[in-house]
């Protein structure tokens, strides 16, 4: 289809859903380190959301403008995902965030359901853009901060307009809030919408999330100085890591894993319990240092 919309015959839109298609396959199956292929990639997406921007711009009825501006709500998504987690360009994700959001509400309104999703993805991004910033930065780091917890806050308002607190969208709506919260230091607030998340996604079997709550939870009772609690969180978020990821742990989350075993190592430290500060320092360091299979070294999780 993309080989033969590529003459002048076919539609703008047309074209446009074809590189858009094209582009969507290959930013999934692309590396991050392979720059000049994302480079390629996200020319398509410009191409695309060119060509759409036409072909609404030459629309004359509302009607007509609805599903072309909703395809190009999809481009602009898809493109924050190319420039968060490929490119890891986090302004421009945000960006791109922001251009689907209003494109969503000229389509649907600023408080449809489909808005929820699309504010939860640029809390996300705003806080991963305010975590690098340096300390020269730090008003802009918190305004940042602070929009992403806004935003959050609007989604949680629209699940509940819509009768669906209890899904998967607005528990992730309270884990991304109660994580703007922490960064914020409303660690009370932080912990009552961590509370939220976790009872929605056990009621969902959704055990990883659940997992990335308590160790979310765990962060909040380190920064209290409350070890006893952290390490605890961090023990049961370590043991839902083994039951859930198994061997596809071992080259999605290694990092990830040894970053909770230095924070539970350190909290052991803290606490004076120097010995499994010595003990779980070993295995981080094992980790990242040899090819053992993390099930092994997480083996310890699954009977502790």
């Amino acid at each position: 289809a993309y080989e033969l919309y590529g003459g002048e015959v076919a539609e703008d839109a047309d074209k446009a859903v074809c590189y858009y298609a094209k582009a969507s396959i290959l930013v999934s199956v692309t590396r991050p380190f392979d720059q000049d292929q994302l480079q390629d990639i996200e020319q398509l997406f410009v191409d695309a959301a060119r060509l759409l921007r036409k072909s609404i711009q030459f629309s004359k009825h509302f009607r007509d403008t609805c599903p072309l501006k909703d395809q190009l709500a999809c481009i602009w998504k898809e493109m924050a995902y190319l420039y968060g987690y490929k490119l890891r360009q986090n302004e421009d994700q945000c960006r791109c965030l922001k251009r689907a959001l209003r494109l969503r509400s000229d389509v649907f309104g600023k408080k449809h359901i489909t808005a929820a999703t699309c504010l939860v993805k640029l809390a996300e991004a705003q806080g991963v853009w305010a975590s690098k910033l340096n300390r020269e930065h730090l008003q802009t780091a918190r305004e940042l901060r602070q929009k992403a917890k806004v935003n959050c806050q609007k989604a949680i308002a629209i699940c509940q307009s819509y009768g669906c607190e209890t899904s998967y969208k607005c528990g992730d709506a309270h884990y991304k809030l109660g994580r703007s919260l922490t960064a914020l230091s409303d660690l009370q607030d932080a912990l009552h919408h961590f509370d939220k998340a976790e009872d929605i996604f056990r009621a969902l079997d959704a055990q990883k999330f659940v997992g990335l709550v308590i160790q979310a939870r765990g962060l909040v009772y380190g920064l209290r100085g409350d070890y006893h609690n952290q390490i605890t969180a961090i023990t049961a978020g370590l043991k839902i890591h083994k039951m859930c990821y198994q061997s596809s742990l071992r080259r999605q989350k290694k990092l990830t894993v040894i970053h909770e075993l230095t924070r539970l190592a350190d909290a052991y430290r803290h606490s004076g319990d120097h010995r499994n500060y010595r003990k779980h320092m070993e295995l981080a360091e094992t980790l990242k240092t040899t090819n053992q299979r993390i099930e092994r070294v997480l083996e310890h999780f699954a009977t502790s």
